[in-house]
C-alpha cells in the first residue's frame, strides 16, 4: 500500500476545512468514496477531487502535498496513523488529537494542537499563536501529548495547558 497523496491543485481563494481527511474517518474508504467526499470551503461545499489530486490507497498515511496555509483543521480529532504535510498548514491543525503523528514541512497558523490530548505534532518551520492552548472561553488547553516546533512560536504558546509537552 502507499500512502493516500492529497496534491493541492490552486491556489485557494477561502479556507477549506479538513476535518473529514483523518485516518479515522477515512477508515474503510476507497479512492472514489474519498473523492466524492465533499469539504466546507467558505459558502460552498466542494469535492475533493476538486480541490486535490488524489493518488495512493493507505489512509493510515496520509500526504498533503504543496499545501496551504487556508487548509484548517487538518488532523482533527485524529486518533491513529500519520498524516505528513509537505507546505504550510492552517488553523487548528491537530485539535482535539488523542494519538497519531503529524508531522509538517512548514509552518502552522493559530491554535496549533489546541486542546489536544495525545500524539505528537512536529513542527520543521513557525508556529501560530495559542499553540497547545484553550480555545477563547474554554478552561483546558492541552492535556497530553506533545509538540515539537523548530521554528518559533507565536504569543500565548500553551496558554491554560495542563499537561503535555511543547519543545
Amino acid at each position: 500500500m502507499k500512502a493516500l497523496t492529497l496534491k493541492l491543485k490552486m491556489d485557494l481563494a477561502q479556507r477549506v476545512d479538513c476535518s473529514p481527511l483523518t485516518p479515522d474517518k477515512l477508515a474503510g474508504k476507497d479512492v472514489a468514496d474519498i473523492a466524492a467526499m465533499e469539504l466546507v470551503s467558505g459558502r460552498l461545499t466542494l469535492p475533493v477531487d476538486q480541490l486535490f489530486d488524489i493518488s495512493g490507497d493507505d489512509v493510515n498515511d496520509i500526504r498533503f502535498e504543496n499545501s496551504s496555509a487556508k487548509l484548517d483543521h487538518i488532523g482533527h480529532a485524529m486518533t491513529h496513523g500519520r498524516i505528513t504535510i509537505e507546505g504550510d498548514a492552517g488553523a487548528y491543525l491537530g485539535q482535539f488529537m488523542t494519538g497519531g503523528n503529524i508531522e509538517i514541512t512548514g509552518n502552522t497558523f493559530i491554535y496549533t494542537g489546541c486542546e489536544m490530548k495525545g500524539g505528537q505534532i512536529k513542527i520543521n518551520g513557525n508556529a501560530g499563536d495559542f499553540v497547545g492552548a484553550a480555545r477563547s472561553g474554554y478552561k483546558n488547553g492541552m492535556t497530553g501529548g506533545i509538540i515539537i516546533v523548530t521554528g518559533n512560536t507565536g504569543a500565548r504558546t500553551g496558554d491554560h495547558m495542563r499537561r503535555g509537552m511543547i519543545l
